[in-house]
């Protein structure tokens, strides 16, 4: 059992590892995942491989309001609004990096 001590005095123990919490909290794994993709994306960006980054982003994306969807029908309420703020937040960005006569 690993336990983490707080400043306030209480200790979180960590009994399951990683896998437990990823079934507890599934909105940490989507942010995981969908950002990591994001993420390759925006560095292929800055190479100047636009079809490549495009395509890593719309794929985080996707993720992201796939998850939203299934969240929102399993009546997961804060993890399917906390997926369609990241969803939201994803497409804000892709709209103002692809946007034509943008030098980057």
């Amino acid at each position: 059992m690993l336990g983490i001590y707080l400043e306030s005095g209480f200790t979180i123990l960590l009994r399951g590892g990683i896998g437990e919490l990823f079934a507890s909290y599934p909105a940490v794994g989507i942010l995981l995942a969908s950002g990591g993709f994001f993420y390759g994306g925006y560095q292929s960006l800055k190479e100047r491989r636009t079809r490549v980054a495009f395509q890593w982003q719309l794929i985080a994306a996707f993720m992201s309001l796939a998850f939203s969807i299934g969240a929102l029908f399993s009546k997961m309420w804060f993890s399917g609004l906390f997926a369609v703020v990241l969803f939201g937040v994803e497409v804000w960005l892709m709209k103002r990096w692809y946007r034509p006569g943008k030098s980057r």
